[in-house]
Order: structure tokens, then C-alpha cells, then sequence
């Protein structure tokens, strides 16, 4: 079986007419982040709604790209029961529980509830193992594309959001703990960082989050930012500037920041 990688996002998805240029840009992010961490890949498809890496190397690093919502390894097989519940034996056998959940990108397969009843009973017959919906020991996952299907047994979750740099470039005022913060928030909304510091402070943790656009510095904000914003009210609003000024820590808990900022 071929093993690729599985990237799924959800805001993204809901774009409309400008969402092939949203997929583009966030499968354009991945490739910047799995070359710049020296990470190989074979090629990165776009499909149904999922990011597909083919590449069998560790992938972790995506957690920090902004876009994703979640990812797998996963393996691809043949579109049948059979091929599906012979491979997913094999990481069943031995395990306390197990359940089935599918989910189908491309319809002319079988209904979902079908799926997941076949291939369960296809592993429960192999192998004894019982079913448990609630808290399986193992989680057989599947996605069902236009002739094959991506069986995975991990779900890591990444920070959704949007693609950094889809937003354009915005100024974020540089002078204490809370801006950095502030900036790792507008990083996950799309903007790329041009930084603008009024104190010395380490903000290289937003370098780590910025695959596909590089944070710059600058010795004054200029004036063809979309936006300037900081981590306090009044620096963002300090001075006369054209942009629209933002505080984007106001209305949004600070512990999904942290927790951010804790992985980086």
C-alpha cells in the first residue's frame, strides 16, 4: 500500500468561488515548510477537498502550518470491502476494541453507514476483536475517493485558520509578550508580518509559523500595510495611521494563543 499523507481544512472549504485560490496557497505553504524543514515528499495533489503529500517521511512540522485543521498517514488502497478490511486487519488484530468511521469525498461508493457496518464486520470476522463506538482502542478512519480509498488510524489536529499570506501584509507593533501573541493570531488569519519593534524582544516564535511568507522588519510602519495592529489597544491605536487599526487579542481567549504558542 502507498502511504501519503492526508490534509484536511475546513474554513477554507467554505470560500466559494476563491477557494481553489485558498487550497492553492495553503498546498503552495506546505511545500515551503516541508522543504525548509528538509523534509521529502514526492509531490503534493489537490483532491476532493483534501491535500494529498506522497511521501512516507514523519510529517509533525505541519501542525505549525496555518490552514490546516487536520492531518493523517495514511495508506491508500483499492475501492473495495475486502482490500480495505484485509489491510485495517492487520492493525486491528491484537487490539482490545475497534470501531469503523468513513466518510465519502466521492458518492458513487457505497452509503457511509454501509461502509462502516461491511468493513466492521469484515474485521470482526478476521480478527474477534469486539466493536466499541464509544472508546475503541483503534480508530479504523476512511475516505472515500473516486476509485480508491485512504485508510488511516490517526487523526492529529493542527490550528485551522487561514493560509499565512492569502490576507495580504499587515504591520504588527513589536513591545511586549502580548503583541507576539497578537501576531501569532493574525498569522492564523492569513496576514503575513512585517514587524515593527519599539522594544527589543525575541519574536523568532512567529518565524516558526510563517511558512510561505517571511516575516520582515521595518524601522517605521508603512504606509502600504493592509492593517496595523499590536498586543495592547493603545499601541494599536497610537499615532495617526491610514490603515485600520486592530487589537486582535480583544474577543478571543487567550489560551488558544498560548497553546499556540507553547507548540512553536
Amino acid at each position: 500500500m502507498e502511504k501519503v499523507w492526508l490534509i484536511r481544512y475546513s474554513e477554507i472549504g467554505i470560500k466559494g468561488k476563491n477557494r481553489r485560490l485558498f487550497e492553492k496557497r495553503l498546498a503552495s505553504n506546505i511545500k515551503t515548510c516541508l522543504e525548509k524543514e528538509g523534509i521529502s515528499h514526492h509531490k503534493i495533489s489537490i483532491l476532493h477537498g483534501r491535500i494529498i503529500v506522497f511521501g512516507d517521511e514523519g510529517l509533525g512540522v505541519l501542525k505549525r502550518v496555518f490552514g490546516i485543521q487536520s492531518f493523517s498517514p495514511s495508506f491508500r488502497c483499492p475501492l473495495s470491502v475486502e482490500e480495505i478490511g484485509n489491510f485495517a486487519t492487520s492493525f486491528v488484530r491484537g487490539a482490545s476494541s475497534f470501531c469503523v468511521r468513513a466518510q465519502r469525498l466521492d458518492k458513487e461508493f457505497l452509503p457511509t453507514p454501509e461502509i462502516e457496518r461491511k468493513v466492521g464486520a469484515f474485521i470482526f470476522q478476521s480478527t474477534g476483536v469486539r466493536v466499541d463506538l464509544k472508546s475503541p482502542s483503534v480508530r479504523v478512519g476512511i475516505e472515500v475517493f473516486s476509485g480508491f480509498a485512504h485508510v488511516f488510524f490517526e487523526r492529529i489536529e493542527g490550528f485551522g485558520g487561514l493560509p499565512v499570506g492569502i490576507e495580504g501584509r499587515a504591520c504588527l507593533i513589536v513591545e511586549d509578550e502580548r503583541s507576539v501573541l497578537a501576531g501569532l493570531l493574525m498569522l492564523r488569519r492569513g496576514c503575513a508580518l512585517t514587524l515593527f519593534f519599539k522594544n527589543n524582544l525575541d519574536a523568532s516564535i512567529l518565524e516558526r509559523f510563517s511558512y510561505g511568507a517571511a516575516i520582515k522588519t521595518t524601522p517605521f510602519i508603512p504606509e502600504d500595510m493592509i492593517a496595523v495592529f499590536g498586543g495592547n489597544v493603545d499601541s494599536a491605536i497610537e499615532g495617526k495611521h491610514s490603515q485600520p487599526c486592530f487589537y486582535p487579542l480583544v474577543g478571543f481567549p487567550l489560551e488558544k494563543a498560548l497553546e499556540i504558542a507553547s507548540y512553536g
